[in-house]
């Protein structure tokens, strides 16, 4: 971390510089020009007034350049204002059924340790993350698969010793159940009294779950340490014992949703704190610069014999033929056994529903689609999970004309794929409405729903089953999708 914070400082610097020599520049050329207006003999004057206003304007174009990057990596609002002691939460760096990753921060910065025992046998062991730091990524590794361990954080300044739970997966595959979330966004810092989100933590916790999943915008402002701990508070009941993995999000990681200036703290963190709470494996980090000045923050989930993608949407400019995330997807999907379940997860919307002023629905494909859409399809991956609209809707997707887009994608004629839109577990909460097919005249379409809702999936060999939920745990629609291997083309 103090490396990041070193090349921010060393960042800023160079800024500095820049815009001092392009400022020095442009003044003695405007000064040599009004000397020249008024009648002072200048040798070679257009020569000189070339160079100073050339030597300017190229300042200033090394200054955007320099600036346009400066938000690879910043230094997280999170470690230098957060007040809060929060955690703990997991999620899986390694092999999820020996290891586990146990997150926590700390206000006062300082040594601290994980207590773990088997259920199993008994044995117990402590692990000490030695390094005198606020936040605490502690990874775990040689346990034994399918077992049940219980933890607990010692030394913590302002929590109690209190003992966890988590379970390891499975040797091999064996059915099991995950749920997803959505846009759970509390409505700026302070939040809302009828925030979605908490009820939907509460029937999370009665759900026999072994991982949660975020499709993105966990927080409302990403920059607002507030709207960190609204969510990390909520979630701890659910995410001190499910591994949680997220979808970066446009709230989490962008400066521009900012309602309370007050809360900035002056700083444009650009998705630091998202990379600093989580710490996920992301992968071509090294490759990131050749994009856009935005870091990478795509990365995989391995379970046996089940994946999951976790793309990065979060902003529009990385929807570039030269992102390295498309290569990526096409090397992980490459080497994975046509037998194993494919799931992803990604935060924009890539097929979105939409309705004209005659009442009549149509798809509509965002900007990411035509560079997504026909490697999911090569690929075969069996269902895609999506936020940023905040609804539930359920459509298998063709490209079959009917969507309204400038930009066509190139996945095969005839291959559908399974869509779920689950952007619905925060704000204001919402009463249940819902719309089926019996009602709408659109190819592939199931059902929507504006109400708030979470997801339960429940996986076997052949098939899984897409259960869309009301907070209270109600089942409002049911989704059965046959494993690719079981489901033939049209």
């Amino acid at each position: 971390m103090k490396r990041l914070l070193y090349r921010s400082l060393a960042t800023y610097l160079v800024i500095l510089l820049l815009g001092l020599t392009a400022f020095t520049m442009f003044i003695h050329g405007v000064i040599s020009l009004v000397r020249f207006l008024l009648g002072a003999t200048l040798i070679a004057f257009p020569v000189r007034f070339g160079i100073d206003f050339s030597i300017a304007l190229g300042a200033l174009l090394a200054l955007y350049r320099v600036a346009s990057k400066r938000f690879i990596n910043v230094t997280p609002s999170f470690k230098l204002a957060h007040e809060f002691s929060e955690g703990p939460w997991l999620h899986h760096d390694g092999d999820p059924r020996t290891s586990i990753t146990i997150n926590w921060f700390s206000p006062n910065p300082s040594p601290e340790h994980v207590e773990i025992i088997n259920t199993r046998s008994g044995i117990s062991k402590l692990v000490t993350d030695k390094s005198i730091r606020k936040m605490h990524h502690v990874q775990i590794d040689n346990l034994e698969p399918g077992t049940i361990y219980t933890y607990k954080i010692t030394n913590k300044d302002t929590m109690s010793d209190q003992e966890l739970k988590f379970r390891t997966a499975a040797s091999n595959f064996e059915s099991f159940a995950f749920g997803v979330v959505g846009d759970s966004q509390n409505c700026g810092g302070a939040g809302v009294s009828d925030w979605g989100y908490r009820p939907i933590i509460q029937s999370l916790q009665a759900e026999s779950i072994s991982l949660l999943f975020h499709v993105g915008d966990a927080t409302d402002q990403g920059n607002d340490l507030r709207s960190w701990h609204e969510f990390l508070e909520t979630s701890r009941a659910v995410i001190s014992s499910i591994p949680l993995h997220v979808a970066a999000g446009n709230h989490d990681t962008g400066t521009r949703y900012m309602k309370d200036p007050s809360a900035r703290k002056a700083y444009p963190d650009e998705g630091a704190n998202f990379d600093y709470v989580f710490g996920y494996p992301y992968a071509d980090q090294d490759r990131e610069k050749d994009i856009t000045p935005f870091k990478n923050r795509y990365y995989l989930v391995e379970y046996p014999g089940v994946i999951f993608l976790m793309l990065d949407t979060q902003n529009s400019k990385m929807a570039h033929p030269s992102n390295s995330q498309w290569d990526w997807m096409k090397k992980v999907l490459a080497r994975i056994p046509d037998a194993w379940w494919k799931f992803v997860f990604v935060h924009r919307d890539l097929v979105r529903i939409r309705m004209n002023d005659a009442g009549d629905r149509y798809y509509v494909l965002d900007k990411f689609a035509k560079f997504i859409l026909p490697i999911l399809t090569k690929f075969k991956v069996d269902a895609i999970f999506q936020g940023h609209a905040h609804h539930y809707a359920s459509f298998s997707w063709q490209p079959a004309g009917n969507e309204q887009n400038n930009d066509k994608t190139n996945a095969e004629a005839g291959k559908s794929l399974e869509f779920i839109t689950c952007g619905g577990a925060g704000k204001h909460l919402r009463e249940h409405t819902g719309i089926d097919a019996s009602t709408v005249d659109l190819p592939g379409f199931h059902y929507q729903s504006n109400s708030s809702h979470f997801i339960v999936v429940q996986v076997n060999q052949s098939r899984c089953i897409v259960q869309a939920k009301l907070p209270d745990g109600t089942i409002f629609h049911e989704r059965h999708i046959l494993h690719r291997d079981s489901r033939p083309f049209d």
